[in-house]
């Protein structure tokens, strides 16, 4: 398995000792894709490793360039690190990709124009229907693009959905859920959600799970150009732990992530380890044949 880096990332000595190979330049007359990704989570280094391990286990040749917006100041990332491993838009506007991932962001309890970085997001969201072949929205920022595209809004949730929750597989015959078994644990952590009903009246929409009492997790258009997925099946083991303990750490009100590992578990040897790896590398493998 190769990823190909333009910058090497601290995740790469990280991840080789799962298998994971990097490199610094492209394989000659290898066929590859090349991948954009816009990091909004606050932990970018950890969101990094987790989005590289799952792309780096497709068995495809990836080429990855990190974009970071101009906007808001990042509080837990170095500058050092945004200008020596991500790259902003305006310098990759003129390329084309064959795919997008736009990760979640903690900024739910804002209405989506009061988001600081609202405009910005706006531009790439506009860009990529022309310049990206296949987009991957994660959390919050599939929250944001079926607002966009389908005019979608999100509901607040009176408590934090927040723990490993068992979600319902609609269509097991679907290039994206292809392989999965009926129902499939993912982490949830979010206080807003999308009416199941909103997503049904939709008909470039296909719903592929669900929960019974949370509503949607992965949903993609019809054409299959676009995957939302409002879990972090991304995340390591002890993510939301990790979240936990950083919410309190902020004085904030929260209970203990339900159905959640304990610690000591090895980080990428998560309970949805399998539904994780399955859905990256069916999204990966279909725009490889598609290219």
């Amino acid at each position: 398995m190769t990823l190909i880096v333009a910058k090497g990332l601290p995740a790469a000595s990280e991840l080789a000792g799962e298998g994971i190979v990097f490199a610094e330049d492209l394989p000659r007359c290898s066929s590859y894709l090349k991948i954009l990704i816009l990091n909004l989570m606050p932990t970018k280094t950890d969101t990094e490793r987790q989005l590289l391990r799952l792309l780096g286990q497709s068995g495809v040749t990836i080429q990855v360039d990190f974009i970071h917006l101009t906007s808001p100041e990042s509080k837990n990332v170095s500058k050092e690190h945004l200008s020596r491993y991500y790259t902003d838009f305006s310098k990759i506007k003129d390329k084309t990709y064959d795919g997008l991932i736009i990760t979640g962001a903690p900024v739910e309890h804002l209405p989506f124009e009061d988001v600081n970085y609202y405009d910005e997001l706006k531009e790439i969201l506009e860009w990529s229907r022309t310049h990206v072949s296949q987009r991957l929205f994660i959390c919050w920022a599939a929250q944001f693009a079926l607002n966009q595209l389908f005019k979608v809004n999100k509901l607040s949730l009176n408590e934090k959905l927040f723990g490993v929750f068992d979600y319902h597989i609609n269509d097991q015959n679907h290039p994206y859920t292809n392989g999965f078994q009926a129902t499939y644990s993912v982490p949830q952590s979010r206080h807003t959600s999308i009416a199941e009903e909103d997503i049904r009246k939709i008909a470039e929409l296909d719903l592929l799970s669900r929960h019974p009492n949370f509503g949607p997790d992965i949903i993609a258009t019809k054409d299959k150009n676009d995957l939302f997925v409002f879990g972090h099946l991304e995340y390591e083991s002890d993510t939301l732990q990790k979240e936990y303990e950083r919410d309190l750490s902020k004085g904030e009100a929260i209970k203990q992530p339900k159905n959640s590992q304990v610690k000591g578990t090895a980080p990428h040897q998560q309970a949805w380890k399998n539904a994780s790896q399955l859905l990256w590398s069916n999204w990966i493998q279909y725009i490889y044949q598609m290219k």
